[in-house]
């Protein structure tokens, strides 16, 4: 065997081994960070029905209220008592079921679900939440247009409904994401001015009104609900145990061990190069 060969095929185990010797640790670091991460899940139930009929939770009606422009609302009657909900109008005024108000308000009964010790999940008798989302775009944009496009400045509105007919009402807005610094500063900078145009001073000032979306939170997992299906994030949280924080040494060992035994495996199993020797020269006749 050619020492070139020999020495691909050595770096090629090499990299084998390195691999199976860092994987075993990083799947048992991965195991004890999600055993002990506590990440909260839930459970959702939508409801299509106007009437919100959820076992603990007195009955509620949602009513459409006649409206001219892009923009309506709904009335939620609890009882003797009722609380405006401003909504995007749909396109056909008191259907019989929510279906209308598709991807802009839905009601919801939420569920805590925890796993026991057999690791099978089930939700916490008595924490059941009954809530209407709704999502807001940005006002002074068409919101079937650029209204949709424009997701940093979406507002989510939450109506929690509690169990003796009280409901709780507070906004969210969609967080802010980017490559270049912390997008949070940047949102402060835009709200004192800092070269930016007054109106877009002015929307970031309005926005920092309000708390964003915060990974994994219910607020979070209900606004997910009233998305767009063809605007719906990727699921990109940094909390993950696929983390340098978490895997230590095996993350960049593993990504080492990948790419020697790779590299050595193509040097190894390459064709050999057959050199050709010169042709003669013709001697004069």
């Amino acid at each position: 065997m050619e020492p070139s060969r020999r020495i691909a095929w050595l770096i090629t185990l090499g990299g084998a081994a390195l691999f199976a010797c860092s994987i075993v640790p990083m799947a048992h670091r991965i195991a004890d960070y999600n055993a002990h991460a506590n990440i909260p899940a839930f459970h959702a139930e939508p409801i299509v029905s106007r009437t919100l009929r959820v076992e603990g939770f007195p009955d509620a009606t949602l009513t459409d209220v006649p409206a001219t422009g892009p923009m309506g609302s709904i009335r939620l009657d609890i009882g003797e008592k009722s609380t405006m909900i401003p909504v995007r109008r749909p396109a056909a005024m008191n259907m019989p079921n929510l279906a209308g108000y598709d991807e802009w308000l839905k009601a919801l009964a939420v569920y805590p679900v925890v796993r026991d010790e057999h690791h099978d999940q089930g939700r916490i008798s008595g924490s059941e939440h009954l809530v209407i989302v709704v999502r807001r775009t940005p006002e002074g944009f068409d919101p079937e247009t650029w209204g949709q496009v424009r997701r940093d400045e979406w507002l989510f509105d939450f109506y929690d409904i509690k169990r003796d007919g009280e409901v709780e009402h507070f906004t969210r807005r969609w967080p802010r994401t980017s490559n270049y610094g912390d997008p949070e500063a940047r949102l402060r900078r835009e709200a004192a001015g800092e070269g930016v145009e007054p109106a877009r001073a002015a929307t970031a000032k309005y926005l920092l009104q309000y708390e964003p979306l915060k990974d994994r939170s219910f607020e979070h997992f209900v606004a997910m609900f009233v998305i767009p299906k063809l605007s719906v994030p990727d699921y990109k949280f940094n909390d993950t145990a696929f983390r340098l924080e978490v895997l230590s040494w095996t993350l960049p060992c593993s990504m080492c061990a990948v790419l020697a035994f790779l590299g050595g495996l193509v040097f190894a199993i390459a064709p050999k190069r057959s050199v050709r020797s010169a042709a003669p020269a013709a001697s004069p006749s």
